[in-house]
């Protein structure tokens, strides 16, 4: 919706929706038209075009267009975008920190071998079963941040020529080969706000995820020399990527101050994140969780190679920091750096959006704590993880860090927000318009009125010469013989004088517009034009000669207002020397 003509804007509430040949069935029909209401009024006008065609329809009577057609979806290889829109952060306080950072696909660590930046190469490409490089456009909307996780890579590379280890929002199974298919999971991507706050009331119930895959139990050590394990793992149960975490469920609060949350009581698995997702298009809030890399606890040791002495993978609470990597004493030869536990990651806090309802009645997070248990099989995984859309591996800024969990975490509040195309469809809702879109738009302050003393004021002041100065020139010139200049937003009644700035009369015009006569519906009520031309010439017809000259406007009892202008004319040669 764009206002092109602001004399005749309404305030007011407007709303639109769509109709088709079949309003009793549960999708869009062909020819599917929307309807605009005023809903003060009860006002109706139907599109003249159908949602087939991108249309930019002009409502004169209330001074604004509306612009409707449908899109392709996501995933789809109609253009070179498929379906990328793109992504924004908002902070809510400028003058605060901007805290939050992220991995994006390929980011390299300049300082080591080049073989080894691999390690964060977690999106798939150039695929068999691909129609298109989705990998070129959804995975790097904004600043790479979030990205379909059907597009994240779940592969092993243990025996491939690459480096064999990398990190990966994906759980990494052969299993997880049923979840990422692009071609049949790109088009549920949702449109969403991630919102991270410090107001701990609007946090959201969730499940904490082991990000452990096998690689650390495998190839990694613990200072002490002996294999890395994960929290709550035993020898028959290892608790790897993608389990729910074992280790006891935590609330909102650190009652005892040690900067940790306090457990709640509530089993194994569950703790908080510190803000909610919301699909924009449905208003639904969504399930939004996070995981942890518990390798990274005290258990396993190497204290002193974090950054503030605190290993933060294993306590159940989302506090990434800003510190990449182990430092480079931790080993000197490439054997060392192969150890997963260089990559540090700031903990490897992922977080995932997901298509889920966040309900509180049925218990937030309720079938993914389901299918995530360690003890359940890796098919109901995998009816799980089909649930998840988004995801990212937050770090934080150099320089900045979270607030205690008792503050609330989050130093500066933070929207991020990830757009796709997205066809109109029918969708339940409320059941409200047979489920079909439905929007709502309001103009308030916005309508036009009479001017008072102040406004008479301020519009005194937009008159204008252009150009000023004027250097033999203008474009509303139409060829050299031409000399114009524009005394601008003048009154309907006026009298503008020049003189010379010694005081002689040059010009005089004596201003009385009448409005001209509407054309067309864009237009309904008649306006006028509001400026006059000046060729340059005094009340004879000779030219001016160079020089500063005053213009003096008498607008009767609006006011008036003098203007000095200064001009280098030129004079017409029949030479042409």
């Amino acid at each position: 919706m764009k206002v092109f003509n602001p004399l005749e804007v309404q305030d007011g509430e407007f709303e639109l929706t769509f109709t088709d040949e079949n309003m009793s069935n549960d999708k869009l029909d062909q020819d599917v038209f929307w309807k605009l209401t005023n809903v003060s009024t009860g006002e109706e006008t139907v599109s003249d075009k159908s949602l087939a065609l991108l249309n930019e329809q002009i409502f004169g009577q209330y001074g604004f267009t509306v612009s409707v057609g449908q899109t392709t979806d996501a995933g789809d290889c109609s253009d070179d975008t498929f379906g990328a829109i793109g992504a924004e952060q908002v902070y809510r306080d400028l003058n605060a920190p901007s805290w939050f950072n992220g991995i994006k696909d390929g980011f390299s660590v300049t300082t080591l071998p080049g073989v080894l930046n691999v390690a964060f190469d977690y999106i798939r490409f150039d695929e068999s079963n691909w129609d298109c490089h989705y990998e070129n456009t959804l995975a790097t909307m904004g600043n790479g941040n979030f990205v379909p996780y059907q597009l994240t890579d779940f592969r092993s590379r243990i025996g491939s020529t690459e480096y064999p280890f990398f990190l990966s929002p994906a759980w990494r199974s052969p299993q997880n080969s049923i979840v990422a298919k692009p071609s049949e999971q790109l088009s549920e991507l949702n449109n969403v706000d991630i919102v991270f706050t410090s107001d701990k009331s609007k946090w959201s119930r969730c499940i904490v995820v082991e990000m452990a895959n096998n690689d650390y139990t495998s190839f990694a050590l613990k200072e002490d020399g002996t294999p890395v394990t994960t929290a709550g793992s035993t020898p028959t149960s290892p608790i790897l990527s993608f389990d729910l975490r074992n280790s006891p469920s935590v609330g909102k609060d650190d009652s005892d101050g040690d900067g940790l949350a306090d457990p709640d009581g509530d089993g194994i698995g569950m703790g908080w994140f510190p803000g909610y997702a919301v699909d924009v298009e449905t208003g639904m809030r969504l399930n939004i969780f996070f995981g942890e890399n518990s390798a990274y606890s005290a258990e396993t040791g190497y204290l002193n190679y974090y950054n503030n002495g605190k290993p933060n993978g294993a306590d159940m609470m989302f506090n990434p920091n800003s510190q990449l990597l182990f430092p480079s004493d931790y080993g000197s030869n490439f054997e060392v750096f192969n150890s997963p536990l260089f990559w540090y990651a700031g903990g490897q806090h992922f977080v995932y959006v997901t298509n889920e309802d966040y309900d509180e009645e049925k218990g937030q997070c309720k079938y993914l704590r389901g299918r995530f248990d360690p003890t359940e099989s890796d098919i109901k995984k995998v009816n799980g993880l089909k649930r998840i859309t988004w995801a990212g591996l937050p770090l934080l800024n150099s320089g900045t860090q979270l607030l205690d969990y008792k503050d609330g975490l989050i130093p500066n509040d933070l929207t991020i927000k990830l757009r796709v195309d997205n066809p109109y469809e029918v969708a339940t809702g409320t059941g409200d318009f047979n489920g079909y879109p439905t929007y709502r738009f309001k103009l308030d302050g916005q309508q036009a009125d009479s001017l008072d003393q102040v406004g008479i004021s301020e519009a005194l002041d937009k008159i204008n010469l252009v150009p000023n100065p004027y250097y033999a020139f203008s474009d509303y010139e139409d060829g050299r013989l031409s000399n114009v200049v524009k005394i601008t937003n003048l009154p309907a009644k006026c009298v503008v004088t020049i003189y010379s700035l010694d005081g002689k009369f040059i010009r005089q015009y004596n201003r009385a517009e009448l409005p001209g006569q509407a054309n067309g519906s864009g237009t309904p009520s008649t306006q006028i034009i509001p400026d006059i031309e000046w060729d340059l010439k005094n009340s004879k017809g000779i030219p001016v000669s160079a020089g500063v000259y005053l213009v003096h406007v008498d607008a009767g009892e609006l006011g008036e207002r003098t203007l000095k202008w200064f001009g280098i004319t030129r004079q017409y040669d029949p030479t042409g020397l």
